[in-house]
């Protein structure tokens, strides 16, 4: 069932590519396994390889320390690890409009 999360991560990752901002919701995600850390963290380094801005919301706990272990923690701004949903969703289209002005 793990494998298949990871699978399904990158699947859904590799389909899109016109995007400015990449949301990463773990607000409901209780436990992560390293294999669908590893896609995660793909997902995400691949995004800022690109110059999109990533976003990281509900990440607390056990989640958190998982990702700071990769080395995400470090590559996204500690203002974009937010804690809500709304939030994350409102920073992100402000994002998107700036880019759109430039």
């Amino acid at each position: 069932m793990i494998f298949g999360v990871a699978k399904a991560i990158a699947r859904e990752h590799s389909a899109i590519d016109n995007y400015s901002v990449l949301l990463v919701d773990l607000a409901e995600v209780p436990v992560m396994a390293v294999t669908s850390s590893l896609a995660i963290e793909n997902a995400i380094k691949e995004a800022l390889d690109v110059g999109r801005e990533v976003i990281v919301v509900g990440a607390t706990g056990k989640i958190k320390r998982r990702l700071e272990k990769l080395g995400i923690a470090g590559l996204i701004p500690e203002a974009h690890w937010l804690g809500d949903r709304l939030t994350a969703l409102k920073e992100g289209l402000a994002i998107v409009q700036e880019r759109q002005k430039i």
